[in-house]
């Protein structure tokens, strides 16, 4: 049986007889051997005997011996210690650790940023956090949840963007580290982001963003600000090869004037599903009715703001218009939404000149 053989042996049975060893005899199995009896017996190891397995037996046995160790030696092989254990981080004494020691560590695993103490965290340490540890699965974007700049995470979110949904970054972030400038970044890129946006950013014109990027959809959820959904912007949301953003609405907010656009955009939408038209508008005077009604009347379609203009008091020239008592000719039409009356007047015929051969 060799020396060393002996030397283990008898330290599995007395851990304290590693103390009496003469440096020749403490070899890295022995050193090993002993810290594995006892973690303490790490203080009494040669720096230069230190490896990565005898420092991680004894802070995985005994945390607090982190003091014990010489920080250049904690510094070189604590990174790929704790990259292996992802847990023990969290359990070694914080007074130990310094700013140098946190910026190796999460070098090599951005993650282990979540264990680092909020007074601890300097931008530069959370950008190496984010930016060291990308891979091909993009968990890495996890780190931002760990991040309390706001400029750190806008440039994480830039990096990211053309990898991952918008929405899925956005949930990554802080609410408290959301500013104007990545609520604006998030939603321009999708609307629906908006429904992350704490509730103190969410404006008419981040909503007027949101369904110009996504139509209505991004109205849709409960987080959104009830009060920003309004006529203006649901009608801001419906673009012209959209007809989903016009189901987007809730039945109680399709006012007639929202319908009376929604026809205009997507005609065979109300001829396929009438249904999707609500019942006050079908049946109550109002813009959407009189559209109809001008319509039947004259034989012509008339566009969104010619039928407003009427509506709100102006006047709609027709050539023909039908009434119960006969067809009028060349009229200038009136409408009175209080009395729910039209009026008519004829337009004056301008005399044509002749003209010589």
């Amino acid at each position: 049986m060799t020396q060393e053989k002996k030397d283990r042996e008898t330290i599995r049975e007395n851990p304290s007889y590693f103390l009496s060893l003469p440096p020749e005899r403490k070899t890295e199995n022995v050193c090993w051997e002993a810290v594995n009896a006892d973690a303490e017996n790490i203080r009494h190891v040669d720096e230069g005997t230190l490896t990565y397995e005898i420092v991680g037996i004894a802070l995985s046995s005994k945390p607090e011996v982190l003091r014990e160790i010489p920080h250049e030696a904690l510094k070189n092989l604590l990174p790929y210690i704790l990259n292996d254990n992802d847990e023990m981080l969290a359990t070694l004494p914080k007074d130990v650790l310094t700013a140098d020691l946190y910026h190796a560590i999460v070098k090599e695993n951005g993650h282990n940023l979540q264990h680092v103490p909020e007074g601890m965290k300097t931008p530069e340490l959370c950008r190496t956090a984010f930016f060291s540890t990308q891979d091909l699965g993009f968990d890495h974007c996890a780190i931002l949840n760990y991040i309390p700049y706001p400029e750190v995470c806008l440039e994480g979110l830039k990096d990211s963007i053309n990898s991952l949904d918008a929405i899925d970054l956005a949930h990554t972030l802080r609410p408290e580290v959301i500013n104007k400038e990545i609520a604006g970044f998030l939603v321009g890129h999708d609307g629906c982001c908006l429904s992350c946006i704490p509730v103190h950013l969410q404006t008419e014109e981040l909503a007027m963003q949101a369904v110009s990027v996504s139509g209505n959809q991004a109205l849709s959820y409960t987080t959104v600000r009830e009060d920003l959904k309004t006529e203006k912007v649901y009608l801001a949301g419906m673009g012209k090869d959209s007809f989903q953003s016009y189901l987007h609405i809730p039945e109680q907010k399709r006012t007639p004037e929202i319908c009376l656009v929604a026809e205009k955009l997507y005609p065979q939408l109300f001829e396929k599903r009438p249904e999707v038209i609500p019942e006050h508008v079908k049946k109550g005077c109002n813009i959407y009715t009189l559209s109809k009604t001008l319509e039947g009347a004259t034989g012509k379609k008339y566009d969104v703001e010619e039928v407003k203009r009427l509506y709100n008091g102006g006047t709609l020239r027709a050539d023909r218009f039908i009434t119960p008592g006969g067809t009028l000719r060349n009229q200038k039409v009136y409408f009175d939404k209080e009395k729910k009356e039209f009026s008519f007047k004829p337009l004056k015929q301008e005399k044509r000149k002749g003209f010589r051969r």
